[in-house]
């Protein structure tokens, strides 16, 4: 192999390198925006909760 062959082929692993990083990088991303979404969710069950108990303490006073 010559030396640019060499250097093109040590490119282009470098590139998939990067690549696959940014991928993964993409995946987390993902990953956290479904739990915020999870995490958004789950406070307006809560925030629901918490009207409906308050109206019937209003209720039963």
């Amino acid at each position: 192999m010559t030396e640019e062959a060499s250097f093109v082929y040590s490119k282009c692993i470098w590139l998939f390198g990067a690549l696959v990083q940014l991928l993964v990088s993409l995946a987390d991303l993902l990953v956290s925006f479904t739990y915020l979404l999870v995490n958004l969710a789950d406070l307006l069950v809560s925030f629901t909760h918490l009207l409906v108990n308050s109206k019937n303490l209003t209720l039963s006073l």
